[in-house]
């Protein structure tokens, strides 16, 4: 991972960094200044209001923790695990009935030691109106008694207005009102890169450059989550390409690939190809196109930065409009203003989703150089201002820009030419949202459908995107392929050769999650192994260290010395003294059955002590015969010396063992080595008149 390469104590920007470091810039203090005071002193309702990924979650869990610190006796439960799904045919995909029998089954058996039960629930996106007043009524019940409750709704801003309609059958003194939870200033944004700096320890030089930092702040449309996602992503192709500083462009790069793999943002795209591609398989329920980075409703509270998501594809009944503005925005910004416009690229970017073709006016739109509808989806990208045509001052406005457009149609295509490419050059493909390459061949196209430039440079950028997926297909960076196939199937929805390589990466991405889904199993398995292994051994009252863990080999109590290395204690640890293993210890006693769990375990069967001896010596010199054997059945160097020279053989000969010398022999044993006394096994042998050994030896002499 790319902490190491940038010297950091830890993933800066991962999505779980714990509570007591959140990040809380005064909007967000505010918030949670009135949170904390609501779930201390208060009863009913409170809604939590704000964009997806924003952080409502994360601020709830800290503020009911710091709540709970001084008053324990407040007593806290997510209800978001009682939201069941529904049949797909059903038109709800959620079942909240679980979470109105959880209310009702806390008030009828309430916990002892608890004042007021604390609830949160953060499906609410999902709630019918007739759901949510029989939850605000089980609410209600619980207050009018002795039980005291607290329900916190956090959702998107369409939960004000089913929350708004709930209340009209409700006590309303039951509300206790509506906190909003607004996206990052640009400001903030900075702010927020430097807190997950500081959080992981980093001191080292900056890594974003100030331009990369303006660039997130634009791209992520101040959202968090959206941050750390694009953060993250240009941190990783900076290890793999050794940059030690982030500028714009990985900014730009990486969030051309980490909105589509780390949000659900183009999962409807994604099961519309599937579909087309496996039409055999169930139909699949299209997710919420809030979920990815998109507008909240309008209200005073929220960030004044733009949120409008519009086209790639452009509806036919605005294509006027669209370049009559353009018009306007282009004298005023490149011919009035040059010098600001390139400040203002990443000031005003924003990010892309994939929105329902039925959404859009049926009177016609362009698919790219196409210029016909052939999917069932188009995706977002450049937004304007549309002129409100019931105003006199816009029809005036209009009715100018028609006459500056009918004058200089060839220049305005000019202009949006050299933009198109200055933009395609600076790796500005599909994003940021009002300043991108494809939005503005498309633009040109608009104008003048048949421009071959316009025409030639979506086909380009189209052949980039696959040329990357078929370097990552080559490389086995599936998710990586996959990204880049889905933004060429979003320029070019009927490039058949795309789906045609679409499907056979999503078979190698399922495969690949598939194993590491199976090695994460293992891993959790493992964990849990580790822990319920130390758990019997502080149960034993046995510490988990060396001297018990060598302690338990040498008096041979396999079961625990196997709890030990269940608990992670490495199987080839060596003691302080003589730098023994367990196993070599397991060999001096004669534990066999602990041996044989060792070797198991993948004990070094040729490990060596600070002496030089092996488990097989020790075996030979304390007379250990059977786990000789034993041990002579494994993998082996058989010619390993210790300090003084001798090997196995040389002890077996000392120990007159004429069946371990043959074996040994067998193994292709070095009859001619010498200890440092001069001496070789054949003068050892024939030194202690042991003659059968001498015979052996001789006859392996011979036959060498």
């Amino acid at each position: 991972m790319y902490s190491q390469f940038f010297k950091l104590y830890k993933n800066p920007f991962s999505q779980l960094i714990r509570q007591d470091n959140i990040y809380l810039p005064d909007s967000h203090q505010l918030v949670f200044n009135r949170l904390t005071k609501s779930i201390a002193q208060s009863t009913g309702i409170v809604c939590l209001l704000g964009p997806a990924g924003v952080g409502k979650s994360t601020l709830i869990a800290r503020a009911v923790k710091t709540v709970i610190q001084h008053e324990p006796d407040i007593c806290y439960k997510d209800l978001s695990a009682y939201v069941g799904m529904q049949e797909l045919s059903q038109p709800s995909q959620h079942d909240f009935s679980g979470v109105i029998a959880a209310v009702r089954d806390d008030g009828e058996n309430p916990a002892g030691d608890c004042s007021k039960t604390v609830y949160e629930m953060d499906a609410t996106d999902e709630i019918d109106i007739d759901t949510l007043v029989k939850l605000l009524d089980t609410i209600a019940r619980r207050n009018a008694g002795k039980n005291s409750a607290l329900l916190i709704l956090a959702g998107r801003g369409g939960l004000e207005k089913s929350l708004n309609a709930a209340l009209q059958t409700l006590d309303k003194n039951i509300f206790q009102g509506i906190h909003y939870l607004n996206a990052f200033s640009d400001v903030e944004v900075k702010n927020y890169i430097d807190h997950r700096f500081y959080v992981v320890q980093y001191t080292g030089k900056p890594i974003f450059t100030e331009s990369a930092v303006r660039s997130v702040a634009a791209l992520a449309n101040g959202i968090p989550w959206h941050i750390n996602t694009i953060c993250g992503m240009a941190l990783f192709q900076a290890d793999r390409k050794q940059y030690s500083t982030v500028t714009d462009q990985e900014i730009a790069e990486a969030a051309e690939l980490s909105l589509l793999e780390e949000n659900d943002a183009c999962s409807s795209l994604q099961g519309n190809i599937q579909e087309s591609v496996n039409p055999d398989l169930d139909a699949q329920p299209q997710p919420d196109p809030s979920y990815g980075p998109v507008p909240v409703q309008h209200h005073e509270s929220f960030t004044g930065r733009s949120r409008n998501w519009l086209l790639f594809i452009y509806p036919g009944a605005v294509s006027a409009v669209v370049a009559i503005t353009t018009v306007i925005v282009f004298q005023q910004f490149f011919v009035l203003q040059p010098s600001e416009q390139s400040n203002e690229v990443a000031v005003n970017a924003q990010s892309e989703i994939w929105v329902p073709v039925n959404e859009l006016p049926q009177d016609g739109f362009h698919g790219l150089n196409q210029h016909k509808a052939t999917t069932n989806h188009a995706a977002a990208s450049v937004t304007f201002n549309v002129v409100d045509t019931n105003d006199d001052s816009g029809k005036k406005y209009q009715h100018q820009s028609t006459e500056l457009q009918a004058e200089h149609p060839d220049e305005t295509v000019q202009m949006l030419l050299a933009q198109a490419v200055t933009l395609e050059q600076n790796s500005h493909l599909t994003l940021p949202k009002d300043n991108n390459a494809i939005a503005t061949y498309q633009q040109i196209l608009e104008i003048q459908p048949d421009n071959s430039e316009a025409i030639q440079g979506i086909e380009r950028i189209q052949h980039h995107f696959i040329r990357r997926a078929k370097q990552a297909i080559s490389q086995s960076h599936w998710k990586t392929a996959q990204s880049n196939l889905i933004k060429a199937k979003q320029i070019n929805p009927g490039h058949h050769a795309v789906d045609a390589l679409l499907a056979d990466v999503r078979k190698q991405a399922q495969a690949m999650k598939v194993a590491m889904d199976r090695a994460l199993d293992q891993q959790e398995l493992a964990a849990r192994k580790r822990a319920n292994a130390r758990y019997q051994l502080n149960e034993k009252g046995i510490d988990f260290d060396l001297t018990n863990f060598f302690l338990q080999a040498e008096h041979g109590k396999t079961d625990l010395v196997g709890l030990f290395l269940d608990a992670n204690m490495p199987v080839d640890a060596q003691d302080t003294s003589l730098g023994d293993t367990a196993l070599m210890i397991a060999a001096s006693y004669g534990h066999l059955d602990t041996v044989k769990l060792m070797l198991k375990r993948r004990a070094d069967v040729n490990k060596q002590n600070r002496i030089g001896r092996t488990a097989l010596m020790n075996a030979i010199v304390f007379e250990q015969y059977d786990i000789v054997f034993n041990l002579l059945e494994q993998s082996l160097d058989i010619n390993v010396s210790d300090q003084n020279g001798s090997n196995a053989l040389m002890f077996a000969v000392q120990k007159n063992q004429p069946a371990i010398v043959e074996i040994l022999l067998g193994k292709g044993a070095n009859i001619h080595a010498r200890n440092v006394l001069g001496q070789s096994a054949l003068s050892i042998a024939q030194e202690n008149d042991n003659f059968p050994i001498v015979s052996l030896l001789k006859t392996a002499h011979n036959m060498q």
